[in-house]
């Protein structure tokens, strides 16, 4: 499993790593409970991430989505972000004829 990216921008204040030969797939599972979320994204992620059938795939189970993911995300040639949501126990009732 890969850990997201510390690197900065190219000094041009892009990323020169973008479309470059090698890029590689990443996949990003995600979950957090305290948000209600159920977690299987981040799960997926983890069990992926050893499955030799995504060799050459980036894999990063995180919590949630955030701004430190951009760059991570910019240079990857394809990405998959996975996540779930739990049902709501209890749905809104229907609108009045």
């Amino acid at each position: 499993m890969t850990t997201p990216s510390a690197a900065l921008p190219a000094p041009d204040g892009g990323c020169s790593d973008r479309g470059r030969p090698g890029a590689r797939p990443l996949l990003v599972g995600y979950g957090n409970s305290l948000r209600t979320d159920d977690g299987v994204g981040w799960h997926v992620a983890r069990l992926l991430a050893d499955d030799p059938a995504l060799t050459g795939v980036d894999v990063l189970a995180v919590h949630q989505l955030t701004p430190e993911l951009a760059l991570d995300l910019h240079r990857a040639s394809h990405a998959v972000l996975v996540a779930a949501l739990a049902p709501d126990p209890s749905p809104a009732p229907p609108p009045p004829p």
